[in-house]
């Protein structure tokens, strides 16, 4: 009678199910989620390589780099780095969500998509400066890449910062943003309102650059000290004086590629990308 016992509870026990190493990392949020965010704007592309590299000249066309380059000369695939394994290209292009735009872009495979993650705008018809930087940063979570840009555009000022980890998930973000007519700054953090305007206050365009730095020294400390960034100010010719823009993270090995509006003349805007 024991070892009948013995045997039906051997059958019941080997018919129990475990989770596969791949199920449990699933349920454990290991794989990869895209994240919805105001910015940067982000869509799909489909992929038609068989491979998990992917031919980026083939599929937006070679651009071109150089300290000084008419957008025009710029546009397609820059440059392909590797971030944690994984194939990320660099390229200009006009926005898929505003077609009189030109922004620097991320692509990258997911399965069988292209991902693409738009970050400026670089070029509009009215900016007078963005710029758009890419770096790689290790934290003692792992592998960051952080994308930075600040952006003059007629009256508004923005800047944003997005932090993303190994598999390209976005984990932290800053955004911040004025103008003219209202130089109180708003402050978004992964979204979401931190500080909102309430009392409007019109004002030049250099008090409200000024204004919306003074808000990011006060939230960036904290987030650049976490992930060990070195800030640097990133000045520009504004109403034909050097002022201070923004605050991006210090050029450093860990630079991936820095893209700037310089100027525009009769024929094209003039950028540097390097």
């Amino acid at each position: 009678m024991k070892i009948i016992l013995a045997l039906i509870l051997t059958l019941i026990l080997s018919s129990c199910g475990f989770e596969s190493k791949s199920e449990f990392k699933k349920d454990m949020g290991e794989t990869a989620s895209e994240e919805k965010m105001k910015f940067p704007e982000i869509k799909y592309v489909s992929n038609t390589e068989s491979e998990d590299d992917v031919d980026f000249e083939k599929v937006y066309g070679k651009g071109h780099m150089s300290s000084k380059i008419y957008l025009k000369d710029a546009l397609g695939f820059l440059k392909k780095f590797d971030f944690a394994g994984k194939k990320i290209g660099v390229e200009v292009l006009e926005s898929s969500y505003s077609p009189s735009s030109y922004t620097a872009v991320l692509a990258f495979k997911d399965k069988d998509n292209i991902v693409e993650k738009e970050y400026g705008p670089l070029v509009t018809s009215d900016n007078v400066f963005s710029q758009v930087n890419f770096d790689l940063v290790e934290a003692e979570s792992g592998p960051c890449l952080i994308a930075s840009q600040v952006v003059i555009d007629g009256k508004e000022t923005k800047s944003a910062y997005y932090i993303y980890n190994k598999y390209m998930s976005l984990i932290d973000s800053f955004h911040f943003e004025n103008s003219t007519d209202d130089v109180n700054v708003n402050v978004y953090r992964m979204s979401k309102p931190v500080e909102a305007s309430e009392n409007p206050k019109p004002g030049d365009l250099e008090m409200a650059i000024s204004k919306r730095i003074d808000k990011e020294e006060e939230y960036l400390k904290e987030i650049f000290s976490v992930y060990k960034i070195e800030s640097q100010d990133v000045k520009a010719e504004i109403n034909g004086r050097k002022v201070l823009v923004g605050l991006m993270p210090a050029t450093s090995s860990n630079r991936i590629i820095e893209l700037k509006l310089l100027d525009k003349d009769k024929n094209d805007a003039i950028l540097s990308i390097k």
